[in-house]
This record gives C-alpha cells, structure tokens and sequence, in this order.
C-alpha cells in the first residue's frame, strides 16, 4: 500500500509490534487485483487515492465481510437455527 496508496488514511495499523495492512487496504489490494492504483489527474480528480468507485466496493466487500463474520459468531449451533 505505501507504494501505491502512501499519502492515503487508515491503511494500516499495529498489531503484535508489526504493522500490518487493514482490512480496507487487504480489499483495496483484491478490488485492484493487486495491481497499480496510479491514474492520471483531471479537472474532477487529482489522481490521489483510489478512484471512488474502487473505494466503495473496497468499503462494500469490509462491510460485508464483518455482517458476515458476525452471523458466524452469532451462530449457537442449535437445532433451531439448522432449520
């Protein structure tokens, strides 16, 4: 991320002593296909950061990923809920 993405926010943080990428940039790796981020600036665009369109579906696939791993946590495993 810091190559492609150095100036932008909440792209990393600490766990264990080492930094580690977020889970915004983990999808923001997949949303590019792990390719470059760098695009050319225009008059409704300076060229910095994810295109907004990568940007949301990056936040879509986080959102999505923690409701998910919420119902899995949620799940008691009983026989109601097999049903």
């Amino acid at each position: 991320m810091d190559a492609n993405l150095p100036n932008e926010q909440q792209m990393t943080h600490i766990k264990d002593g080492k930094r580690q990428p977020t889970k915004r940039a983990e999808a923001l790796c997949f949303v590019y296909r792990g390719g470059s981020t760098a695009r050319d600036a225009n008059e409704y665009d300076d060229g910095n950061g994810p295109t907004l369109i990568h940007d949301v579906f990056a936040r879509v696939i986080v959102a999505t990923r923690t409701s998910l791993q919420d119902l899995k946590h949620d799940d008691a495993g009983t026989p109601e809920e097999k049903e």
